[in-house]
């Protein structure tokens, strides 16, 4: 468990390195085994090549570490605007979890 933890904050730290990501939310749960991460906040977009310049977006994300080495992710971007941490956005991401099986 102490591995898949330092593995979910090594992604926080490269989103805050890589994207300038500012994390308003940030919670961990362990269920089955899995350990679930879910983050919210600001970064720079990942999807433009160049993060030096790219607009800042809103996000929100789910990442579940299994067994085995299998990892699965959910993520939402959406304008720097939106605020992604709404409970009707958590819930979208909380079916994400329910529906896969690592």
């Amino acid at each position: 468990m102490m591995a898949k933890q330092m593995l979910g904050d090594y992604y926080l730290k490269q989103l805050v390195d890589v994207n300038k990501a500012t994390i308003t939310r940030y919670e961990t749960h362990i269920i089955d085994g899995n350990v679930m991460f879910y983050l919210a906040g600001h970064m720079k977009n990942p999807n433009t090549s160049d993060t030096s310049v790219a607009e800042p977006v809103s996000f929100g994300a789910t990442i579940i570490l299994g067994n085995e080495g299998n990892v699965a992710v959910a993520r939402m971007i959406g304008p720097s605007t939106s605020n992604l941490a709404t409970q009707e956005l958590i819930d979208i991401l909380d079916g994400f979890k329910l529906t896969t099986t690592l």
